[in-house]
């Protein structure tokens, strides 16, 4: 038995005759983690296994849609219970709060662009006080400055810094999702870890 509606099994059962290449009505561990990181499940191959091990009630190293459904189940149940717990504590408050007092999205869009006005004019009575402080020859080579300072960080800098936050974790996660990362990652989580341990514990 599950709680699940009519809508996220349709999803799930069109998730598993998509991954279910040969049409058996079952998943091994190689299908079912592609069909996990579909559905937003980011799991290593050992975790996959272990799961299959858990779930397989036949023992045959296959998963069938009813078990696929009853896992997805208590996952949904798990992160609902989850959510009520954090809702009951400072973080829920916080957030109560928060959405309270949150300004609708028309009037969030026309405070940002109010700010961005701002600060324009904020440069141009900087500018224009620079002018008759310090003289246009000067002003003028500040503006200089700042217009390839600005030009590098728009440039170059910014979209290296977007470059580096969309693909690192995009890295990261098929480095996890590979055998070599299972390795490395056992191995700090394991070797590593114990000989910090044991180091703490001698101290």
């Amino acid at each position: 038995l599950h709680d699940l509606d009519e809508e996220t099994l349709r999803v799930l059962r069109h998730r598993f005759e998509l991954y279910d290449v040969d049409r058996s009505g079952y998943v091994d561990a190689t299908e079912l983690s592609a069909l996990l990181f579909d559905l937003g499940f980011r799991m290593r191959p050992a975790a996959v296994r272990a799961l299959v091990a858990e779930l397989d009630v036949d023992g045959d190293g296959f998963l069938g849609f009813s078990e696929l459904v009853a896992w997805f189940d208590d996952m949904v149940k798990e992160q609902a219970a989850m959510e009520a717990a954090a809702s009951r504590g400072v973080r829920g408050l916080l957030r109560r709060v928060a959405a309270a007092v949150s300004p609708p999205p028309r009037l969030r869009l026309a405070l940002a662009w109010l700010a961005v006005w701002l600060m324009c004019a904020t440069l141009l009575v900087l500018s224009y006080t620079y002018g008759v402080v310090f003289g246009n020859d000067t002003v003028r080579a500040m503006l200089i400055s700042w217009g390839f300072a600005e030009t590098q960080t728009l440039v170059i800098e910014e979209p290296a810094i977007i470059a580096v936050a969309v693909v690192m974790p995009l890295m990261c996660a098929r480095f996890q999702d590979s055998d070599v990362g299972t390795v490395v990652t056992d191995f700090f989580t394991g070797t590593v870890g114990a000989a910090i341990a044991t180091l703490r514990g001698g101290a």
